[in-house]
């Protein structure tokens, strides 16, 4: 199976992957694009004295080609919703076998019914999300990941079971848009996927078909942490000014979120813990499920590069291009790519990377220091810019962040 396939389907969990702005080597030439659906083609060499014949004929072409883009969307979209809804199917599928192998019944109840801690301000999506599918996906598809991970840690090929990482993805996609559509607070539908209404009852419910369920007294813990960082998230989201950077808010809600994740596996035990999040795959973007890894591998990418010079020249490329700095501004961007370089930790730029970092697994502690050190990047620039730069807004919301990665 092709490794890069599996990377671009697994969970970036659970919606999207992510992509920025600074991820191509200065000085390298850049693959063929693939033009996107909304662009107009670029339009063709004109002869000097072009006949109304010609003219007509691309006119013609371009309708024609604009329809076929359109048709092309349109099949997308119902294949996806198609291949969510089969994945539902399969999963109940699975759930009437193995109630076939117990000698139950379909009406037996062996699965947690309904949701388990409902709270009025989200009653609409909590009640919306099958949580016995949900929780049936968490079971099949953390193992998966951790088959994943082993096998590109290792260099080893990896196995065909790991393709029916979609097929239990599914209704995890399902669940998140849910909760964004519904109103939960977060960066992007995984953010609203780990808000902590939406955990505690995804652990509940995981845990619930599993051989190790949450005791009555983990129950009640688990209650009370969700009800402290629902009170905590709600606190931080008012807290914001008009001003305040994406970047800052992002790295407020992974931080909360964290605390939230460590307090959780604090009390569960190590069997719960790996039904959750295998050892192999905890903190790892695009791998774990229960940490902010899970937003960040949304909107964090890998910066490969050999030398600090040749990052710190990317940088200087990227945000120049990026955030439209004009020429007569560029030695700023120079200073504060030096200071950028600098503030990162003793041998972090120094020292190769490992092999799932490299491949886009990266650490949470290593995303998170990559996003404080280009969050001061950006508060500099604002800083030394003029008031009337156009680039100003861009950089007020954006949320990429370059993780620098040196390769081996």
């Amino acid at each position: 199976m092709d490794s890069r396939l599996v990377a671009v389907t697994v969970l970036a969990l659970v919606v999207g992957a992510a992509s920025g702005w600074f991820l191509k080597p200065a000085g390298e030439p850049a693959p063929d694009p693939v033009q996107d659906a909304s662009d107009d083609p670029a339009p063709a060499p004109q002869p000097d004295t072009p006949s109304p014949e010609l003219g007509n004929e691309v006119t013609v072409l371009k309708a024609e080609l604009e329809q076929v883009r359109k048709d092309l969307r349109d099949e997308t979209a119902r294949r996806e919703g198609a291949e969510i809804e089969i994945s539902k199917l399969r999963l109940k599928n699975d759930e009437l076998r193995a109630a076939a192998e117990r000698g139950t019944t379909p009406d037996t109840p062996t699965v947690a019914k309904g949701v388990r801690y409902p709270y009025d301000k989200y009653k609409k999506p909590l009640e919306s999300i099958d949580w016995d599918v949900a929780g049936d996906a968490i079971g099949h598809i953390a193992p998966l990941l951790e088959e994943l991970v082993k096998a590109r840690a290792e260099g080893k090929p990896i196995p065909p079971s790991v393709g029916n990482i979609q097929r239990y993805n599914g209704p995890l996609v399902t669940a998140a848009l849910t909760a964004q559509q519904g109103g939960l607070s977060g960066t992007g539908a995984n953010g609203a996927f780990t808000h902590p209404v939406m955990l505690a009852n995804m652990i509940y419910a995981a845990l619930f078909k599993s051989e190790h369920p949450l005791s009555k007294a983990q129950e009640e813990q688990l209650q009370k942490l969700a009800d402290d960082y629902i009170q905590k998230e709600e606190r931080r989201v008012a807290g914001y000014g008009e001003d305040t950077l994406a970047l800052r808010k992002l790295l407020d809600e992974t931080t909360l979120k964290d605390r939230f994740f460590a307090a959780v596996d604090g009390m569960l035990s190590e069997q719960q813990r790996t039904i959750l999040h295998p050892e192999v795959v905890r903190g790892r973007t695009s791998a774990d499920l229960f940490s902010s890894a899970v937003i960040w591998g949304t909107v964090a990418g890998p910066q490969r590069f050999s030398t600090t010079e040749q990052l710190i020249a990317q940088l200087v490329q990227q945000v120049v291009a990026r955030f439209q700095v004009p020429a007569e501004q560029r030695s700023v961007v120079d200073d504060l790519a030096q200071e950028w370089a600098k503030g990162f930790p003793p041998g972090l730029l120094d020292k190769p990377a490992d092999t799932l970092t490299l491949q886009g697994h990266m650490p949470v502690e290593r995303v998170r220091i990559a996003a404080e050190r280009q969050l001061a990047m950006f508060e500099a620039l604002l800083d030394r810019m003029p008031d009337d730069w156009a680039g100003a807004s861009r950089v007020r919301s954006e949320t990429f962040v370059a993780v620098p990665v040196k390769r081996q």
